[in-house]
């Protein structure tokens, strides 16, 4: 399927699309960008999920539509942040703003402070199980080797990811 074989359609107002509808190449990618909701009358229709916010919408002569987000709101329902990213960013955040609340006054002043490499690999291990990954300790030996703490950190406060 090449790009340049698509009709775009970006609609400003809300609309009613039905199986009559005629457009002149055989896809049209179709994305909501002011508007709430759009209507696809379905009967005569087949629809088939691509992958999440994605669908196709067939017509029954072959033609089909790329709906993306289900007709909803694009820059709302298809971000442009995986929400696995969101949530590592939120839960330094939080953590962070913890240590800020409960540390004693005077610790902080007002400058740009790293994050401790123990509080970063925290927030890691605790999305660890999203990849069904799982950590195990370091044995007295490998530390050693390593030169580390066996709980962490594990990387130097220079180290940049």
């Amino acid at each position: 399927m090449l790009v340049a074989s698509f009709n775009l359609l970006f609609e400003m107002a809300p609309f009613s699309i039905f199986p009559s509808t005629k457009w002149d190449s055989a896809w049209l990618m179709m994305c909501l960008l002011y508007v709430f909701q759009a209507s696809l009358r379905t009967p005569e229709l087949t629809w088939e999920r691509v992958r999440s916010q994605v669908d196709h919408v067939i017509w029954p002569d072959g033609k089909r539509i790329v709906l993306l987000a289900e007709g909803r709101l694009l820059n709302l329902s298809c971000s442009t942040v995986p929400t696995f990213v969101l949530s590592i960013t939120a839960t330094t955040q939080a953590l962070a703003l913890i240590e800020l609340y409960n540390a004693p006054e005077g610790r902080y002043k007002q400058d740009v402070y790293l994050l401790p490499k123990k509080m970063d690999e925290y927030v890691a291990s605790l999305h660890l199980p999203t990849f069904d990954a799982h950590l195990t300790e370091l044995t007295d030996e490998q530390a050693k080797y390593l030169g580390l703490n066996k709980n962490g950190p594990f990387k130097p406060n220079y180290y940049r990811y």
